[in-house]
């Protein structure tokens, strides 16, 4: 049994390099336990040196591998491990195999990730503050994973006029304009509130609120309550539910039966300026498809008589005559077919 030491926010070059000395030994996943420098370790240690060549891997593994190790699970080495050994061992297309349980686990470890990206790239919040005689811009994050350098490239691209610095607990970056730097966990900056600015975001927040359209639900699932103590508007949420049940078309509101809905839908379907002819129950089209021919009749406008009409008298025929004939035998309807629709007596 070996101890391999790795960082817990270690990167993709990090693992590979652990990884790759695993693989020179032979070191089956089973054999291998992944723990940080600072665990006692239990086992021999996984020697330094005799890294295997380069190779390569499908490129299904190498993206699974950039978000699922930005993970914060303790598993996920030891997982891209047994995906890559296995990989390595003749099962080329196991990363695109989402029955795995292995690969499975680990992309449910990368939505999470690709998750908290998205999370800080919307909930970041820049405040400025002068430093220096300058203005630099200063931001408080608490990511749920390691995403710092997943997620910092973006605001490199939509803000690279500006000087600004973003805290988090497991890291902090820095940008002067021309170059990012990287740093250790920092503490959360003092509050530098900007009472204009914040007042009119407020203000615009409160404008937009549709109480018509609150999801309870929808909200807490895109805006959880980790990220609320950074953002501002969220002090706002819970006067503006509490007030939304006083809204007229939120307290009367409630789900519409199934047949008023089809009513609804009919009406706005067939809507006319006429009345709706009414069928006799005695007529034969009366109990057809239910009310489907009256529904149609407005559409038809003037050529309705003329295209039902003949219709009714048709199949109004069609009735007697099969009347007529289930009162005769089978006999008596074969022969009066053999004879060409007349009987006997009047031949005579």
């Amino acid at each position: 049994m070996y101890w391999a030491s790795i960082p817990n926010d270690a990167d993709e070059a990090q693992f590979r390099a652990v990884a790759r000395r695993c693989l020179a030994r032979k070191i089956a996943p089973a054999e291998v336990t992944f723990a940080s420098a600072e665990e006692a370790a239990l086992f021999e240690t996984v020697p330094e040196g005799d890294t295997l060549l380069s190779f390569s891997v499908p490129q299904a593994y190498a993206e699974l591998l950039t978000y699922a190790i930005c993970h914060r699970a303790p598993d996920r080495f030891a997982l891209l491990y047994d995906v890559l050994w296995r990989i390595r061992h003749g099962e080329r297309g196991l990363a695109d195999n989402p029955a795995d349980a292995s690969v499975a686990r680990l992309n449910e470890y990368a939505r999470n990730v690709r998750r908290d990206i998205h999370k800080m790239h919307a909930f970041l919040r820049f405040r400025k503050q002068p430093v220096d005689g300058r203005p630099v811009f200063m931001s408080w994050f608490e990511p749920q994973h390691f995403i710092l350098h997943r997620a910092v490239p973006f605001f490199v691209d939509r803000f690279s006029s500006m000087e600004w610095f973003i805290a988090t607990p497991i890291g902090t970056a820095a940008w002067n304009g021309s170059e990012l730097v990287y740093g250790p966990p920092g503490e959360r900056p003092p509050s530098c509130a900007d009472a204009v600015l914040d007042e009119t975001w407020l203000t615009y927040y409160r404008t937009t609120f549709n109480p018509a359209r609150l999801r309870l639900k929808a909200m807490a699932a895109e805006i959880p309550r980790h990220y609320w103590a950074n953002m501002p508007e969220t002090g706002l949420i819970p006067g503006m539910v509490a007030n939304a049940a006083d809204v007229p078309c939120i307290a009367r509101r409630r789900k519409p039966s199934p047949a008023k809905d089809q009513m609804t839908r009919r009406s706005c379907l067939w809507a006319s300026s006429r009345e709706m002819p009414r069928i006799s129950p005695a007529d034969p089209l009366s109990g057809r498809r239910g009310s489907c021919w009256t529904e149609h009749w407005p559409m038809l406008g003037s050529s309705a008589a003329g295209f039902i009409s003949p219709m009714r008298s048709s199949i109004s025929n069609m009735s007697r005559a099969a009347s007529a004939v289930s009162t005769r035998s089978p006999m008596q309807a074969r022969c009066k077919a053999a004879n060409g629709g007349s009987s006997r007596k009047s031949r005579q």
